[in-house]
């Protein structure tokens, strides 16, 4: 009986080319497909209760962080600019998930230090992270649509410009009802 004899270069090169493939379709799979939100339930740093399910007719942003990335530090104003200005006149909600390893104390300074005015939550435990992630770094953003679906993950910090017109576009897809 024949067998079927493979070089040990052809397959290292066959696998560098299918895994990568693969990794990007699950990927693309996964980013494509606007997924049910998970009903959460929430308590912000100030005692706030927030529920993502209450929270159905409003485009929701939820953003994780630490004090100690750089680059959320340097985000979270600008987000916090877009929240102000979106808030009003869309019902825009902007949730900052700080992550487990975070201290508690760090947070509360670099909330004040930052006057957000957002709820900021906690995530002591993971469950956000594991509900919403997978979260590989910071900062990582969720962005979920007025029907409470998921309709965007990214790594990374954001295009303020295009984040602010995909909110718009939620927003006006899935108008409040009266």
């Amino acid at each position: 009986m024949p067998t079927l004899l493979i070089s040990r270069k052809f397959r290292r090169r066959l696998l560098l080319i299918l895994l990568p493939t693969a990794l990007l379709a699950g990927w693309w799979w996964r980013q494509s497909w606007p997924v049910p939100a998970p009903p959460l339930q929430l308590t912000s740093i100030s005692g706030e209760q927030l529920s993502l399910a209450e929270l159905r007719g409003r485009p929701v942003l939820v953003y994780f962080w630490t004090p100690d990335c750089r680059y959320c530090i340097q985000e979270m104003p600008a987000l916090e600019r877009l929240y102000q200005r979106l808030s009003p006149e869309l019902g825009f909600v902007l949730i900052g998930v700080a992550m487990h390893h975070a201290r508690p104390d760090q947070v509360l300074r670099a909330v004040s230090q930052m006057q957000l005015s957002h709820p900021v939550t906690l995530d002591p435990v993971r469950t956000l992270e594991h509900a919403l992630g997978p979260v590989l770094a910071t900062p990582y953003s969720v962005l979920i649509d007025p029907a409470g679906q998921i309709r965007a993950r990214h790594h990374g910090t954001s295009n303020l410009e295009r984040l602010q017109q995909k909110i718009r576009k939620l927003a006006a897809m899935h108008p409040p009802e009266p």
